[in-house]
């Protein structure tokens, strides 16, 4: 007859097990802790053994092991501070962005306000050209209009010389003339009609002067009479010459500046 046995887990089992012929004994979900298992066997005439005393060390799984809980607290430690690091360095990039975006709204605000102020010189400068091409046309229908009073005057007193001969006295007649062809071709009338000239027109005359050093004043004022498109009967009553006159020196200039009849003088 095989031998029985019993067996008892103090801490566990209040009582000792039933006798039984097995030699093998499953705990399950042992807590953490220290036990001792007692076993003791019975022989064939039903005589108790002495009993035997097993210490049994149920150690912590590991996800409870105390190695486990620091490496749990440096992956904390270390996850806080790469979420430190990624979050500031998120903010960072924010800022940078909002610093951009602020950088450039002032960007485009200084463009906005640059091309507002440009708007508004061109403006002023058109302005400013429109009253100068306003006064250099009312000056110079004044010197036509005062040049043909003088030529009418002139003619006037060419009908007189006819129709009183010798009692009109030559010198005085001749005094006379000479007054109106000083004031017809005056130069103070050109000195003010030059500065408003070059004031509506960007120094046409200086740099035509810079370019072509050889041209007479009668030159530059022809090129000035042009660049207005004025006809040749109003250049001709402000250079006090004939139409055909100014046909003349237009050929001449044209020559002096080295154009061909294709190209235009102004």
């Amino acid at each position: 007859m095989p031998g029985l046995y019993q067996y008892k887990l103090d801490g566990l089992d209040k009582n000792w097990s039933e006798w039984n012929s097995g030699t093998t004994v499953n705990y399950t979900r042992l807590p953490t802790g220290t036990y001792k298992f007692y076993v003791r066997s019975q022989d064939s005439n039903g005589v108790s053994t002495n009993t035997t005393e097993l210490i049994i060390n149920v150690l912590p799984p590991w996800y409870n092991s105390k190695y486990f809980a620091l490496v749990l607290v440096l992956l904390g430690v270390a996850s806080s501070f790469v979420l430190r690091f990624y979050l500031k360095r998120k903010w960072k990039k924010q800022k940078q962005k909002l610093i951009q975006i602020e950088k450039n709204k002032i960007v485009q605000q200084q463009l906005e306000s640059e091309q507002r102020i440009i708007l508004l010189e061109n403006e002023k400068l058109q302005n400013e050209i429109g009253h100068k091409n306003s006064q250099l046309a009312s000056t110079t229908m004044a010197i036509i209009s005062k040049n043909e009073v003088l030529n009418e005057i002139k003619t006037e007193l060419e009908a007189f010389k006819v129709e009183l001969g010798t009692r009109l006295p030559a010198k005085y007649l001749k005094k006379i003339y000479s007054l109106i062809d000083q004031n017809i071709a005056g130069e103070n009338d050109w000195k003010v009609f030059e500065n408003y000239f070059d004031q509506a027109h960007e120094n046409f005359l200086q740099r035509l002067k810079l370019s072509f050093p050889d041209l007479t004043p009668g030159d530059l004022k022809l090129c000035a009479y042009l660049r207005m498109n004025l006809s040749s009967k109003e250049i001709a009553q402000l250079l006090n010459i004939s139409i055909r006159g100014v046909e003349v020196h237009r050929y001449r200039l044209r020559k002096r500046l080295k154009l061909d009849s294709n190209s235009n003088l102004v």
